[in-house]
Formats: C-alpha cells, sequence, structure tokens
C-alpha cells in the first residue's frame, strides 16, 4: 500500500499556523517522547541539548555592517553550502545552529566555520536593473563554505554571522537542509518565496521601491540578497509562523523533513516520498511548477486553516527562473489588457478613413500582442453548446465526460473530452472557447464522492485537464446554482442560494483567484431559491425560481428580481447552471429534463418565460449541468480578413503602464454605399482574456467626384 492510500489523521488546527495541508497518514506523536529509543531522526535531534536564544537569536535584521546570504536557498545533506558575506569586520566567524524544540530552548548549535576569504574582503555593490528594479547581489564572491554531514537531519539551520574585530555585531542567514532520500511522515514546506517578496534589501521589493508607481514596488527580486523582512515585515518572516510550527511539531515528536517553496518547483517528485505535506505560514507567492507538483500529490483530504487573506495567492505564468548560482529571482504580475470593445470609421465611396486602435496595458508585466481578422455570425449559424454529463447509476462520481452538440439543432452529443470533476456551473470568457472556467464543491475524501466547498476551475476543452484557479469560500451550507460572464464589465456573476431555502444572493467571482465577493440578496419575490443564470446583450440577468418553476429577470445594479412567467410542466429542473444566454442570436437556452426523463434542451421565451424543447441531447438516463456556449463564427474565433480592412502594426509589446496605438485603415475602394461590420482579434498573454474582440464599425457614403472625374482620397 502506498503511503498516500492511508488513513487521513489531522494536525490540530487550533494552531492557526498551518496555510495548507494535504494530509494522509501521520504517525501518532508523543508530547515527551523517550530519548532511549527514538521513534524517528526528529525525536533524537531533540534529545541533544539546545542553545538559548540569548545565544543564537539576533534583534530585526541584526547588524547592517555583517550581512550575507546563502548562494542556494536549500541543500541536501551530504552537500556543500556556500555563504556570501559583506563585512568590513577584519575576522568574524559562522555559528551553524538547526532550528527546533531543544527542550525550548529553540536551536542548536551543530558548527562553527571560519571564513575562507581573505579579510577583510570587499564586495561589489549589487547589481541593479533599473526597468524592473531587480536587486542582486549573485556577483558577491564568496566568503565561506559548510559542508554539511551526510548524517545531518533535515532543519532549518541559521548561519549567525559574528564579528569578532571591531564593534559587535551579528546577523542570520538562513537556509534549509533537505532530506532527499528520506520518506518521513510530514513535508514541510517554507514560505520562502514569500519572505522574498518582502525582503527589502538594497531599497526594492515587490511591495516598495521602484520603478513601479502608486504603489511603488520592484517587478522582480532575487534570492541574492541578505534578508531585511524580520526587520521591516516581521509578520511575512520566518519567525512569525514557520518557526512556531517547527516547535510545536517537533516537541510532539512528530516525523518531519523540511523542504522549500523553490523545492516544490524544482524538485516535484520528492513530495511523492511523503505521507503529508504542508504549507506553512504567509505561503503567497506559488509559481506553476510549484502548484503543478502539489496538485499532482495523490491526496485523499484537503485541510485548509488560512489565518490571512492572502495564503497561496498564485500568479499564473509566472515560473521562477534560475539564476547560474543556482539561486532563485521571483518574476511576479500579470499583464492586464485594455481594449476599447469597438472602433468606427466612415468615409465616401472610393476614399479611406483612418483610425487609431489603442492598447494598454494595466498590469504590472509586459503585454505581447499580435493583431488579426474575425468575421462576425450571421443569423442560422449553428452555435457549439457544452454540457457536463454524469450516469445517473454512477452518481455521484467524479469520473464524467464534457460533451458538445449544437445548441440550434440538438442532437445525442458528441464526446469531448473526459473529465475528474463534477461541474455544478460552467461559462466561456469573451471569445476563447478553449477553455472553459467552471465552479466545482465535489471532491474525494477516502474513496468517497462528497459536497465540501466550491472551487473555481478552468478545464481545457480538448484535453479535459482540470486546473484549480481557487477557493469561492462558499459552502457547503449554500449552492452556487449559477455563473455568467458579463462581457460588458469582465466580470463573473454568480447565484448562491442558502440550502435552508432562506434565500439567495447575487455574487462576483474574481476570475484571478476565484475569491467570491457578495454583492446584495435577491429580492421582490419570498425566499428565491434560483438556479443558473444567464446575462443578455443589454446586461440584463435572468434565473429560475425553483419554488415557482419560473423565469425571473433580476435588476444587476438593486438585486430586485420580477417573475416573467412560468416555465411550463413539460420541463423538470435538473442540476445547476442550466442556462447560458447566445448573444449573437439573442437566445435563452435551458438544459432539463423531459417528460421521459431525458436530458433535453429548451428555449425559453424572454417575455412569457415559457420553455419549449428544442430537442433532447442524450438518450440515456442522465443528468446535465453547466450549460456553457460558444458562439461559432463569433469574433476572434474564425478568422477571414475583410478586404476593406488593414492596420499597421499587427504585433508588439506594451510596457506596464503604457499604450500602443495601431493604425487601422477602412478601404470604400470597391464597395457600395452601407455599412461593413469585422473584427479585430486582439490575442496577447493576458493569462485571463488570450482572445478579445474589436468590434470595427465602416459607414460608406455617396462617392465625390471632382469635375474631372478623379476622386478625392
Amino acid at each position: 500500500m502506498s503511503p498516500w492510500q492511508e488513513q487521513v489523521v489531522r494536525i490540530p488546527l487550533g494552531i492557526a499556523l498551518l496555510g495548507l495541508v494535504i494530509a494522509l497518514s501521520v504517525s501518532g506523536c508523543t508530547p515527551n517522547p523517550a530519548c532511549t529509543n527514538p521513534a524517528n531522526d526528529t525525536v533524537a535531534e531533540n534529545c541533544k541539548a539546545g542553545a538559548p536564544a540569548s545565544e543564537w537569536d539576533v534583534q530585526g535584521e541584526g547588524d547592517p555592517s555583517i550581512q550575507g546570504f546563502a548562494t542556494d536557498i536549500s541543500v541536501n545533506r551530504g552537500e556543500r553550502v556556500d555563504f556570501k558575506v559583506k563585512t568590513d569586520a577584519a575576522d568574524y566567524r559562522l555559528d551553524i545552529y538547526r532550528l527546533g524544540y531543544y527542550a525550548g530552548n529553540g536551536a542548536r548549535r551543530v558548527a562553527t566555520v571560519q571564513p575562507s576569504a581573505p579579510l577583510p574582503q570587499t564586495q561589489p555593490g549589487c547589481a541593479n536593473n533599473a526597468s524592473t528594479g531587480l536587486i542582486d547581489c549573485g556577483n558577491w564572491a564568496v566568503s565561506a563554505s559548510w559542508q554539511v554531514p551526510a548524517t545531518a537531519v533535515s532543519g532549518i539551520y541559521l548561519a549567525k554571522l559574528v564579528r569578532e574585530s571591531g564593534p559587535p555585531g551579528a546577523s542570520h542567514v538562513v537556509f534549509i537542509v533537505r532530506d532527499d532520500d528520506g520518506a518521513s511522515d510530514v513535508l514541510f514546506q517554507t514560505s520562502d518565496t514569500t519572505w522574498q517578496a518582502y525582503n527589502r534589501y538594497g531599497g526594492n521589493s515587490l511591495y516598495s521601491g521602484g520603478p513601479g508607481t502608486n504603489p511603488g514596488r520592484a517587478y522582480k527580486v532575487s534570492y541574492n540578497r541578505p534578508f531585511r523582512t524580520r526587520q521591516t515585515e516581521p509578520e511575512d518572516w520566518l519567525f512569525n509562523s514557520e518557526y512556531p510550527m517547527v516547535r510545536w511539531l517537533e516537541r510532539n515528536g512528530y516525523d518531519v523533513s523540511y523542504s522549500t517553496g523553490v523545492d516544490s518547483d524544482r524538485r516535484g517528485a520528492e513530495l511523492l516520498e511523503h505521507k503529508s505535506f504542508l504549507s506553512v505560514g504567509h505561503d503567497e507567492y506559488w509559481s506553476r511548477g510549484q502548484r503543478d507538483n502539489v496538485r499532482a500529490i495523490p491526496y485523499s483530504y484537503i485541510e485548509a486553516a488560512i489565518s490571512d487573506g492572502s495564503a497561496i495567492d498564485f500568479v499564473p505564468n509566472t515560473p521562477a527562473t534560475y539564476t547560474a548560482t543556482a539561486s532563485v529571482t521571483l518574476d511576479v504580475g500579470k499583464p492586464v489588457l485594455a481594449a476599447p470593445a469597438s472602433i468606427a470609421g466612415s468615409a465616401a465611396s472610393g476614399t479611406r478613413a483612418n483610425v487609431t486602435l489603442a492598447l494598454g496595458n494595466t498590469g504590472d508585466r509586459a503585454l505581447d500582442w499580435t493583431l488579426d481578422q474575425g468575421t462576425r455570425a450571421t443569423a442560422g449559424t449553428s452555435t457549439p453548446a457544452y454540457i457536463a454529463r454524469m450516469l445517473l447509476e454512477d452518481y455521484p462520481t467524479l469520473d464524467n465526460a464534457i460533451v458538445g452538440f449544437d445548441a440550434t439543432a440538438p442532437a445525442p452529443p458528441t464526446p469531448v473530452a473526459s473529465v475528474h470533476a463534477i461541474f455544478d456551473a460552467g461559462t466561456f470568457v469573451d471569445e476563447d472557447f478553449s477553455t472553459e472556467y467552471v465552479v466545482s464543491g465535489w471532491h474525494e475524501v477516502g474513496g468517497t464522492t462528497i459536497f465540501t466547498k466550491y472551487e473555481l476551475d478552468r478545464v481545457d476543452i480538448a484535453t479535459g485537464e482540470v486546473t484549480r484557479v481557487g477557493d469561492t469560500g462558499v459552502g457547503p451550507y449554500e449552492l452556487i446554482q449559477g455563473m455568467a460572464w458579463d462581457p460588458v464589465t469582465a466580470t463573473f456573476y454568480a447565484i448562491i442560494t442558502a440550502v435552508d431555502g432562506s434565500g439567495t444572493t447575487l455574487a462576483t467571482i474574481d476570475r484571478y483567484d476565484g475569491h467570491v465577493t457578495r454583492l446584495m440578496p435577491i429580492t421582490g419575490i419570498d425566499l428565491p431559491m434560483l438556479l443558473g443564470l444567464a446575462i443578455d446583450g443589454d446586461g440584463a440577468f435572468f434565473s429560475i425560481d425553483q419554488n415557482t418553476a419560473s423565469l425571473v429577470r433580476i435588476d444587476g445594479e438593486t438585486g430586485f428580481a420580477t417573475v416573467a412567467g412560468p416555465i411550463g410542466d413539460e420541463v423538470t429542473l435538473l442540476l445547476n447552471g442550466p442556462l447560458a444566454f447566445d448573444r449573437m442570436h439573442n437566445v435563452l437556452y435551458m438544459i432539463g429534463a423531459t417528460e421521459e426523463f431525458l436530458a433535453g434542451e429548451y428555449v425559453v421565451d424572454l417575455v412569457s418565460g415559457h420553455a419549449g424543447l428544442l430537442g433532447t441531447v442524450g438518450t440515456d438516463p442522465q443528468l446535465a449541468s453547466a450549460l456553457a456556449l460558444a458562439d461559432a463564427g463569433g469574433p476572434c474565433s474564425n478568422a477571414t480578413p475583410a478586404s476593406w480592412l488593414s492596420f499597421d502594426p499587427d504585433a508588439g509589446t506594451v510596457a506596464p503602464g503604457d499604450t500602443a496605438s495601431i493604425a487601422v485603415t477602412l478601404d470604400a475602394n470597391g464597395l457600395a454605399e452601407g455599412r461593413y461590420e469585422a473584427d479585430l482579434c486582439v490575442r496577447s498573454n493576458d493569462p485571463y482574456r488570450h482572445n478579445v474582440p474589436v468590434h470595427v464599425t465602416f459607414d460608406v457614403g455617396p462617392d465625390t467626384l471632382f469635375a474631372d472625374g478623379f476622386d478625392v482620397e
């Protein structure tokens, strides 16, 4: 049996220090372990004599006249750790301590190291990248090294730099000793990325300095720096959360080894060698690789006890990059595309009009963009639709499927992809039909599928791969029964209904982290229990009241709901997310059950509320949820150039806070009088708006001729 298949034992949450636990089986703890027969290496290590804090600790960042860092935040047992130190001291030493419990002392001295460089050693100024604010002291020379014994116990270690000449002074260098060949019950991940994000050494951090403004901040920070975090933001430092948890775990005899956030990115396979994974403290910054590796752990339980609002704040498309010294640079932030919904021009037949398309970047990373053309859908074209399908005999199980069909002519659907999830609502963003956003509250616990709390996910339509965006904080006594994307406000809206029937709330879901903001209760009808949400082209909200089986229209500004009318006795409501609005054809679709209890697609009359059966989308008894539409031939989905439309340039990069101007030419040569429409499709590295249409309207007027017959241009 794999250790990941064993029974769950939770670590007590009253400690209020744990950011995330993926726990399965942790050996029982012993408050006062017997040192005559230690249960594990951690117990044996803590049986050794410790040193009081008066010996090993310093105040804040320590003495500014002696500062340094390790060339890598972690090393394996048996490897060498190198230190780079800047000081004017003609003599100093490095006392190496391991943090733990040690009968309440908190650390044990394991070695003393002398500098290897001639003293006093002169270090150059740190490199400074003006465009990003990156301060990197990797150009310092190595000052001392410690060969970590092969028998060293994994842990968080301090090298205390102690002046032995001139005025007294000391400071800390923090590093982690891993055990890459071990298989401890508990793997403890430090919040080292957060330590660096808030580290102001050299004047810049991700929250202070420059070149960013309002607020002032850097866009990149390096691990090649001494730490000032304890001095300026102690709540974001080792001794705020990690150190108390270290003491508690080791006092109680847990079999624990230590690693870093960086190692979860670059050594993902090591995560699978342990029975539980702890993300401890203010663990705010995660790379994509780190997140993916942690999510790849075959867990049976997730417990979150987040003591602040920014634990595990994953920023997409921001992988850690490694320098030649094996240290790390955190490259954080994201580009945010700002583009107009439309541009327009007019010209006489036989002439041209010139308009400008402005593309802005309101984010804090460079925006890379390209531009091409798309065509508009016309009446009668098909509308691809997707639903999540679950067979009744298998319900509830996470082994399900996404199926597709033409919403305008429903028929038995075509399997699109297998998914390991249950979707309660889903929608697409703008014209990116490759990725569906969904909410799901179902998880596997001990081999059983149960409802817990909702999370926002992204689903790759081609592969069925589900990527977690973040927790919504909703559940288990509330249900997200509908979600819709409003392209005008670029917002996810959601319907949250209380399980006890006490009412429904209109809310928004942050597409970046899944956070739910409750806007207002739904009023105007008694104890509404709303199911589904759709937004039409004019921004009107529609839902179904389950108590009266009626279509309701909701004022998005006030939450006041009015009843349009009953949907009819011919349809039975199924699961969540049954509504979707086709803005291209101005049609509200609904998924429900026919009288034969087959999944049917209905067109809902916006005035009367009546749902008319358009056709069935399956013959086997099944449950269907999370209806989502992708308009065929819509903007950016079918790039067919319009002969009268051209632009220059067709690609570029926009710095944060800047704007690019694209010259758009509308050529009326050879065009008859009338209105012409097309779409410019902006494709960018904005992680949440890859494809954004800009509608182009061109009005061509009568030809203007001089007496000699030459066109005016």
